[in-house]
């Protein structure tokens, strides 16, 4: 995507300009008139647009999870048969589109120094994203002819979506290949040791 001034000036147009600029820095890392200077706008424009960081930031958010081009964890989720095939393709929600990590866990690692209305949109995608993944779940329970309560399946869902979260915390600390993949392998073993 070319940074630079939008097609037309609106908040989706200017947000995914700045949700490849963040993604890029780290949501947290690129001070708000950096973002500004980046994208080519003026501040006027901004402000017009957004009443303050926080806003922009919470924008940047909803037009990740609502753009299915770029939106690593949603598009896995629901492609997913059960949580094999979920936890096979995990290793790619890293690289994909030459950027560093899936926007939503590393805007959810940085969430402790967002603004409230970032956190609350990151709470409303976790909702989502743990919902889908207790769906993908009961499938893969269903699947194995294997029954489990409704808690069981949620508690089993918000397991696994902490280990994705832990993942990406070792790849932002920029842990050794053999800690991630021993990681990996952990969920992965979890997994079946609870479907076999």
């Amino acid at each position: 995507m070319n940074i630079g001034r939008p097609v037309s000036l609106n908040r989706y147009n200017v947000s995914e300009v700045c949700l490849h600029i963040y993604w890029k820095q780290g949501i947290s890392n690129i001070s708000y008139n950096d973002v500004i200077k980046t994208s080519k706008l003026s501040k006027g424009s901004y402000y017009k647009l957004f009443v303050n960081e926080d806003d922009l930031h919470s924008e940047t958010l909803i037009t990740y999870r609502r753009n299915d081009d770029v939106n690593l964890l949603y598009n896995e989720l629901i492609k997913a048969e059960d949580l094999f095939q979920l936890l096979s393709k995990q290793k790619n929600w890293r690289f994909k589109n030459g950027l560093k990590h899936c926007y939503f866990f590393a805007s959810y690692l940085e969430k402790y120094r967002l603004g409230i209305k970032t956190r609350k949109t990151i709470s409303n995608s976790e909702r989502k994203y743990k919902l889908l993944l207790s769906s993908i779940t009961k499938k893969h329970f269903k699947k194995y002819d294997i029954k489990k309560s409704d808690e069981n399946i949620n508690q089993i869902a918000n397991f696994i979506f902490n280990g994705f979260v832990l993942i990406n915390l070792l790849y932002r600390n920029k842990s050794s290949k053999a800690s991630i993949n021993s990681y990996k392998k952990f969920l992965y073993q979890f997994v079946s040791d609870i479907t076999l």
